[in-house]
């Protein structure tokens, strides 16, 4: 599937390239008339009475919005406003009905509930006291937001698409290894939208952005095929930390996720790390963590949200045995869905990333700061 992605010759198309172009078409067509209902007034968009901020992207798979709304919820809160985070509980049991995945000082659903990633986001927002809410019906979880914490900025997990709700400042990120997949819509790459649906944005963030680019000055807006809409565009870098360390025959709270300690990735140097994630992005992981100088003697990927059962831990020991391996390695995403109780024969070193914005952390903040508080 991957050579599908990545042949872009239409005179060399196989049948399934081209099937697949046409299925991309038709669902071209569903999106624009669906844009095109809520711009002229067909379909309702609706307004909170609080600031919102959408933290989104264009393309299907991770461009980081997890830890970019964790960074964003974190800001606000230092500017003294309240804040909430809604997302929409992809694959999680609550995401029909709703739920309130914490209300900033208990967590109050299960990962198996919330999902992953909103789950994740509840438990590192957690010493900020920053409630996190999941539902498919954003504004009704919205309104329940407003009525239960009374923020005065909700943040939108992976928001853009989901224009029925109004928002104050659309962020969009942009992967910088890749920004637009193979810039063919889905079901043919991994675009969500057209290309033209980015003059909704606000703001642009390039994420992944290699120390090489930025110590060079290279700007990733160079690779584009195409002009970006005039906005301020920033780059961000995906910061790799060691949150948790799990010893043997232990187990770990998950409110350890949100303890800033004295860990550090050196602690995996000299160690044969066997490694597994389920994230959109597990050959990224992979690299990362090879790029830390980490001895990866072995690695097993599994599909984006992954739930894990007990066969598949039997098949990872197993596997880490093989290949020699003294030490597991996975991502905080995945940790959380693991089950509690394992008594691990090896250690197990828990990764996450956080956004570092660097030099552009200040322009990036006076930029939400304009469009929240227009006026002061």
């Amino acid at each position: 599937m991957e050579a599908v992605f990545d042949n872009n010759d239409p005179q060399n198309s196989s049948p399934l390239e081209v099937f697949l172009h046409a299925l991309s078409r038709i669902y071209a067509v569903a999106v624009k008339v669906r844009l095109a209902g809520y711009r002229h007034g067909i379909f309702k968009t609706r307004r909170l009475p609080c600031k919102v901020i959408s933290i989104g992207n264009v393309t299907a798979g991770g461009t980081g919005k997890t830890p970019f709304a964790i960074y964003v919820a974190a800001m606000i809160h230092r500017w003294g406003l309240r804040a909430a985070v809604i997302s929409r509980g992809y694959k999680g049991d609550a995401e029909r009905r709703g739920a309130v995945v914490s209300d900033g000082s208990r967590l109050l659903a299960s990962p198996e509930a919330a999902g992953d990633e909103p789950f994740l986001m509840a438990v590192r927002l957690m010493p900020l006291s920053v409630p996190v809410l999941v539902g498919r019906d954003r504004v009704r979880i919205g309104l329940q937001a407003i009525q239960r914490f009374a923020p005065d900025v909700i943040i939108l997990d992976d928001g853009f698409q989901h224009v029925r709700l109004a928002r104050d400042i659309d962020v969009v990120l942009l992967d910088s290894q890749r920004p637009l997949g193979n810039s063919h819509l889905l079901p043919r790459g991994v675009l969500r939208e057209p290309l033209s649906s980015l003059r909704r944005a606000d703001l642009f963030v390039f994420t992944r952005t290699t120390a090489k680019e930025k110590d060079t000055g290279s700007h990733p807006c160079r690779t584009l095929p195409f002009r970006l809409p005039d906005r301020p565009v920033f780059r961000a870098a995906h910061a790799p930390v060691l949150r948790v360390w799990i010893q043997p025959g232990q187990n770990a709270a998950l409110e350890q996720l949100s303890r800033p300690g004295a860990l550090e990735i050196r602690q995996l140097a000299g160690r044969r790390v066997f490694a597994f994630s389920g994230i959109a992005a597990n050959a990224v992981f992979q690299r990362s963590l090879t790029g830390l100088g980490i001895d990866v003697s072995g690695f097993i990927g599994f599909g984006d949200h992954h739930a894990y059962s007990t066969d598949d831990l039997s098949r990872i020991l197993d596997a880490a045995r093989s290949a020699g391996a003294d030490c597991l390695c996975t991502t905080d995403k995945d940790w959380v869905k693991l089950p509690r109780h394992v008594d691990w024969p090896l250690e197990l070193a828990v990764m996450g990333v956080d956004i570092d914005l660097g030099g552009d952390a200040p322009g990036f903040a006076e930029q939400l700061r304009l469009r929240l508080c227009p006026a002061g």
